[in-house]
């Protein structure tokens, strides 16, 4: 009589984790299936990683988790800073950018200690803005630098900070553009961090009007043209990969119009196939180790990316001239090279491609640009 009621108990205890088991799972299944920008592998392995997770049995639970991993990892970020900080060899500019960096990621905590407070009350809409505020943060963080020492830590973070937004968005339905309150924000950002460096009156004057609100408008542009692209194209076109693409490039901190942003984007596909032509002809074709077959595919492939510059060239002069056929013509054209290269090396069987990641990575730039084509023709 006295082991039956354990031996319910076990199997009550057993129910219970195999639901919690499940609902990590579900959960980033939901998250992914609406939102590209974070990747199931990543989702489910942050909360698992948090002990609570284990013992979780609601999304609200999880929903609290993942403010709690974001919050914590600003606090690692700002220690890695504070140690770049203290490198007597670091550049001038970079010293700058981290510092910038130091603000706005002490802005992320606050948004995000706000935010949790918000989620646990079940204030879902408030939390959803809060966590608003910190999805732009590790952006924000990239455009400061030339070359950031941050990237693998932005991005992550980004991905923190994103799946708290899905968890307010999957828990009230609320949908709040990541950009909606992203001016007010940046130069709250800016003048508070400004003002910490004593700057005088008139100079945090002059850097709102002519550093924080040109800032904020081309992160507005770029955040909200990604936005735009990546919901029309979800398959094919990330928006952290797309917003992360023209943060690469220091002209989109100063692009005022999606036009501009088409010429950025041409110009980056285009240095793309250049850098992959010269791999090829520089690097593979010189060492020995491919076989006649490799080597000709290598050789197929070298066409094709030198045939795609100039297609993608004529495709943008084109698409200046308001010649939208052929334009979306030439970049289509273009946009094939990546798969077609990979589709060489497999005509034999067993043979690996040593261009698998370039060719990935440009297609998907490649996917961009022909995107911002038709969002022009529109």
């Amino acid at each position: 009589m006295i082991q039956f009621p354990f031996f319910l108990i076990s199997i009550f205890s057993l129910l219970s984790l195999l639901n919690a088991a499940s609902l990590i799972p579900d959960t980033c299944s939901e998250i992914v299936h609406s939102d590209r920008n974070v990747e199931y592998d990543f989702c489910v392995k942050v909360l698992v990683s948090d002990p609570g997770s284990a013992t979780a049995t609601t999304v609200a639970q999880l929903g609290s988790i993942s403010f709690q991993l974001g919050l914590s990892e600003t606090k690692t970020i700002s220690s890695k800073i504070g140690t770049l900080l203290q490198d007597p060899k670091l550049d001038p500019s970079d010293k700058d950018a981290l510092k910038s960096c130091s603000g706005i990621y002490l802005e992320a905590q606050k948004d995000l200690e706000e935010g949790l407070k918000a989620f646990k009350s079940g204030d879902y809409s408030k939390a959803n803005k809060m966590a608003n505020g910190a999805v732009i943060v590790p952006t924000a963080c990239e455009f400061m630098f030339a070359q950031s020492p941050l990237s693998k830590e932005n991005d992550y973070f980004f991905q923190l900070a994103a799946i708290s937004l899905d968890f307010t968005d999957l828990l009230s339905k609320i949908t709040i553009s990541p950009t909606q309150y992203l001016d007010l924000k940046l130069v709250f950002i800016c003048s508070s961090f400004f003002y910490k460096m004593e700057y005088n009156y008139m100079s945090q004057i002059f850097i709102i009007l002519f550093v924080a609100l040109p800032l904020a408008k081309a992160r507005n542009l770029v955040t909200d043209t990604c936005m735009k692209i990546s919901k029309a194209d979800p398959e094919n076109i990330k928006y952290g990969f797309c917003v992360k693409t023209f943060g690469s490039d220091p002209r989109s901190t100063k692009a005022s119009s999606v036009d501009e942003l088409v010429d950025i984007s041409f110009n980056l596909t285009s240095s793309k196939s250049k850098s992959i032509t010269s791999t090829i002809n520089q690097v593979l074709l010189k060492d020995p180790k491919f076989d006649p077959f490799a080597r000709s595919a290598l050789e197929t492939c070298s066409d094709l990316y030198s045939d795609g510059l100039d297609d993608l060239q004529t495709g943008l002069e084109a698409l200046k001239g308001g010649d939208f056929p052929t334009a979306m013509s030439r970049v289509s054209a273009a946009l094939d090279n990546g798969p077609d290269c990979e589709d060489t090396f497999k005509e034999k069987e067993g043979e690996v491609s040593p261009l698998t990641k370039e060719n990935d990575e440009y297609f998907h730039l490649a996917v961009i640009s022909l995107s911002l084509t038709v969002l022009l023709k529109k």
